[in-house]
């Protein structure tokens, strides 16, 4: 690897990003077909340049040959989970197997270890019909093991009017919501989110609930859209007036797709078709805010069976699988 050098990048110098964005796309997108949407330029740039009480995002480049043949990233949560961060590796094509993905997540570590991180997290996703994949093999010869295994689905756009008119039963309302969730449900949704990293499956990932507050959901809603982001939220409210589930669904400036984040209805209150309900409100509601949009992408486990059933209702199909590989440096 003596042909290789690796340096933060610098994300003001317009030629320097764009090449590393370059390789980012490139290395994203090979191989995926129609299915690798990936964050815009603006958009993974704002990352990086625009900082929240929550997050830091750092980068650096791996140049050989005087080119950048990769961009590294690492995630660090501020407010919870100060144990762990989010590594992202990314080698254009034509420098894989030449230790380009090596000396960027060596680098990584070394920052990670640096900042007291203790759990690194990475992302692989692959295609349903791919028996191997470059980048789960790199995750697992450099120590890592799958800590979630996921389905990346997808669901085309516009669906029909009697695709969305599922409701709720037994007295159950629905609201929806764009960008800033109302004063009045604010304290109501911080609870619902909290609950979500309680409930959701999460496999082996070593990693503690988010305890959402009030401010920071609103300077996270904020932070959207000074970053020129949509979102969408619909929730359930149950007869006595309490929020019971909810849904979102994101738009990114500089992506044609849509993403749907989080879905979450209490055990107390399933049975009254509150998840499909929740997430045709909010279909309907993008549809009619963002006619433009051509699919939406989920992720979900397989084992998720009351979440797997409300997809195939509104027609989400699996194309890939996403699987979250993690690594404990101080077991080395």
């Amino acid at each position: 690897m003596s042909d290789i050098s690796v340096r933060p990048l610098d994300v003001l110098d317009d030629a320097e990003y764009a090449a590393a964005y370059d390789v980012f796309e490139r290395a994203e997108k090979h191989g995926r077909g129609a299915y690798g949407s990936i964050m815009g330029p603006d958009s993974l740039r704002s990352g990086f340049t625009r900082p929240t009480s929550m997050q830091a995002r750092w980068a650096w480049t791996a140049r050989r040959g005087g080119a950048i043949a990769g961009l590294g990233a690492l995630s660090l949560p501020l407010t919870d989970n100060r144990h762990l961060c989010y590594v992202d590796v990314s080698v254009a094509p034509e420098h894989r197997r030449a230790g380009v993905g090596s000396a960027l997540l060596d680098r990584l570590e070394l920052a990670a270890r640096t900042a007291g991180r203790r759990v690194l997290i990475g992302e692989v996703t692959a295609p349903i019909a791919a028996e191997s994949w470059p980048g789960a093999e790199f995750a697992k010869a450099r120590g890592y093991a799958v800590a979630l295994h996921e389905a990346h689905e997808v669901l085309e756009l516009p669906l029909a009017a009697d695709r969305l008119r599922a409701e709720p039963r037994d007295g159950y309302r629905i609201l929806s919501w764009r960008d800033r969730c109302p004063d009045e449900w604010v304290a109501a949704y911080c609870d619902l989110l909290r609950s979500f990293t309680e409930e959701a499956p999460t496999g082996d990932l070593d990693m503690e609930p988010t305890d959402w507050t009030v401010e920071q959901l609103q300077v996270e809603e904020q932070r959207r859209i000074d970053r020129g982001r949509r979102s969408y939220a619909s929730v359930a409210v149950s007869p006595e007036g309490r929020l019971v589930g909810y849904t979102e669904i994101v738009l990114l400036p500089d992506n044609a797709d849509a993403h749907q984040e989080e879905t979450l209805v209490r055990p107390e209150h399933r049975g009254h078709r509150l998840g499909v309900a929740i997430k045709a409100a909010n279909l309907r509601q993008l549809q009619s805010d963002a006619p433009d949009r051509r699919r939406i992408h989920t992720y979900v486990s397989p084992g998720n069976d009351a979440m797997n059933a409300v997809n195939h209702t509104l027609g989400f199909t699996p194309v890939e699988y996403c699987d979250e590989w993690q690594r404990d440096l101080s077991a080395t």
